[in-house]
């Protein structure tokens, strides 16, 4: 089933909790691991928003994106940090509504 694309603002907020959740070295991995295209942008978030960007255009659909949004905030990354995976999955559900 074809997610619709998601907006701009949804694709910063995602990008924003993403970036909050991740090292600079486990963001490159998750994004060569979900076959995102890579980017040059220093910040994270920007990083991971120009990615989402790009894959949502070529793909027209917010697929890729969930994807990725669902492996980065999987509940085995977070060991010993059951409130903080709790609390980025809250935010990340309020940014897909």
């Amino acid at each position: 089933m074809a997610l619709a694309p998601f907006t701009t603002g949804q694709l910063e907020h995602l990008a924003r909790i993403v970036g909050e959740s991740t090292t600079g070295g486990e963001l490159d991995r998750l994004l060569q691991e979900a076959r995102h295209p890579p980017s040059d942008i220093s910040t994270k978030w920007r990083r991971l928003r120009d990615s989402f960007e790009r894959v949502q255009t070529r793909d027209g659909t917010g697929n890729a994106v969930a994807q990725f949004v669902k492996l980065a905030l999987a509940p085995d990354r977070f060991f010993g940090a059951r409130e903080t995976h709790d609390r980025l999955c809250a935010s990340a559900a309020i940014a897909d509504g």
